[in-house]
């Protein structure tokens, strides 16, 4: 079930990403409403 411990820099870039746009939606919400939606394809290089 993948690591035990998972620390910041161990999360990949769209988690993070992710993380930040709820975070700054959640500070703002008082002021903003936001709709979110997301789409990721991810592409490997295997050759």
């Amino acid at each position: 079930m993948g690591p035990k411990q998972i620390t910041a820099e161990g999360q990949g870039v769209n988690y993070r990403a992710l993380s930040d746009l709820f975070h700054i939606s959640e500070q703002r919400k008082d002021t903003f409403t936001y709709e979110i939606s997301v789409q990721m394809m991810e592409i490997y290089n295997e050759q």
